[in-house]
């Protein structure tokens, strides 16, 4: 995802998605170009994330990770806490079965 500063648009970025770096010996990957802007922020995560599970069985799915980081202080920092917050609040007491990785940075 890229969380536009100047608009807030969130601009989700379907292109060169594919499987994890090191999972295989030989993949071909596909790349894309985005634009950044001063004050842009760009979210790179696992499927992790989007499927942590609640103790219901209930994943947090693409629609809360969007409203997490389409709200709010646009910085990376607070889109993390923003977003951290939303997942632990999700998941409560559930075991962790899969990674939750997340990389947010902004364009300075």
């Amino acid at each position: 995802y890229v969380r536009r500063a100047q608009d807030g648009d969130l601009l989700r970025i379907e292109e060169a998605t594919s499987c994890p770096l090191g999972l295989f010996d030989t993949v071909t990957f596909e790349q894309t170009d985005v634009t950044l802007y001063r004050g842009d922020a760009l979210v790179l995560s696992t499927d992790g994330v989007q499927e942590a599970t609640s103790e219901r069985g209930e994943q947090f799915g693409f629609g809360r990770l969007e409203d997490a980081l389409a709200r709010g202080d646009a910085r990376p920092a607070a889109l993390a806490d923003r977003l951290l917050g939303q997942l632990r609040q999700h998941v409560g007491a559930a075991p962790q079965y899969d990674d939750l990785t997340l990389l947010i940075c902004g364009a300075a």
